[in-house]
């Protein structure tokens, strides 16, 4: 099958690069009715790093009201003071903190992203909370930069420390996932994070059409949240690998016909059309991974077209039959 796909493609990349913010006009909407979304930012990153060496255990118990989210209630043992105080003493990790200092020293851009975001997450949902948000040294957690609660937010600021980070690739992160390691994906993967946690996750997944559109909604989610960001950013992927995945959508869509993939059960093909990784096996290296979710996302968009009455939060609810038959997709 890889040969028949791989026959059917001939790959011309783009050279360049595409802006990070695109003007998304079909999905800028009012929000003069939204009331103003007062946004708290608590640095524990900040507060940990300044507490006296000399006396960790005082100031955990400063800092425990205000950041009780990473040091509990209680009362702190000695294991707890011990593992604070080889945490902040450690070479490497004070090196991280400190890049993340020159990197972020304040947080005002942040500040304005996640007020416009959750402007336009009340907007769509309008009894959605928004929670408190804290920043923190992760010990690159690259694999869960985020961390989202029913009232807190928890970012690991330095896994956004940029591509090209000097100690991200020694630690063994693939370039594929050290490219949505900048400040432009924290406020995508809070958003991604959300939607993830409250919206979908009842979703039934049993054939790879299932998780091809419950990728497609949790991107559609996203691109609403932030109607700035360029498609490659919402996808997570390399603007020229977007443009190869816009390029040969219809084929991509063919294959998959062909191949009776969408109602397959096998999980050979949810690994090859719709994981994460460097590129689909199926369709070389000049693709993208999850050429599946890139599909599903655009079934979602032609949906949303043809359905203009549907909400964003009844689309949440519907299956991915319904949303397949009703879209109309023809790429």
């Amino acid at each position: 099958m890889n040969r028949v796909i791989r026959a059917s493609i001939l790959v011309i990349m783009m050279m360049g690069l595409i802006s990070c913010k695109e003007k998304n006009s079909a999905l800028k909407v009012d929000l003069s009715t939204v009331p103003e979304i007062p946004i708290q930012i608590h640095r524990y990153d900040k507060a940990l790093f300044s507490l006296n060496k000399d006396s960790i255990k005082e100031g955990m118990e400063k800092l425990q009201n205000e950041y009780s989210v990473f040091l509990g209630k209680g009362s702190f043992d000695q294991s707890q003071v011990m593992q604070i105080s080889n945490f902040v003493l450690d070479p490497r990790i004070e090196e991280l903190y400190d890049s993340t200092m020159v990197h972020f020293p304040n947080l005002d851009f942040l500040n304005t992203e996640l007020e416009q975001a959750y402007k336009y997450l009340r907007y769509y949902f309008p009894k959605e909370r928004v929670p408190v948000f804290y920043t923190y040294i992760s010990d690159v957690s690259y694999e869960q930069p985020i961390m989202v609660g029913d009232s807190a937010v928890v970012i690991g600021l330095d896994n956004f420390l940029g591509t090209n980070f000097p100690m991200y690739g020694p630690i063994g992160i693939p370039l594929y996932a050290s490219q949505r390691m900048t400040p432009d994906y924290i406020v995508r993967d809070i958003m991604d994070f959300e939607v993830s946690g409250k919206y979908l996750e009842d979703d039934e997944v049993k054939v790879v059409l299932d998780e091809m559109i419950r990728q497609g909604k949790r991107l559609t989610f996203v691109q609403h949240m932030l109607p700035d960001l360029s498609d490659a950013v919402v996808f997570g992927t390399y603007p020229t690998k977007m443009k190869w995945l816009k390029d040969y959508e219809q084929e991509i869509w063919a294959s998959f016909i062909n191949n009776k993939l969408i109602y397959s059960h096998k999980s050979g093909d949810f690994r090859t059309f719709l994981s994460d990784g460097p590129y689909c096996k199926a369709f070389g290296q000049d693709s993208p991974a999850n050429v599946g979710g890139f599909i599903g996302w655009q079934i979602v968009n032609s949906f949303m077209k043809n359905n203009p009455n549907v909400s964003l939060a009844d689309l949440m609810n519907m299956n991915a039959n319904q949303i397949l038959k009703q879209s109309k997709y023809k790429p």
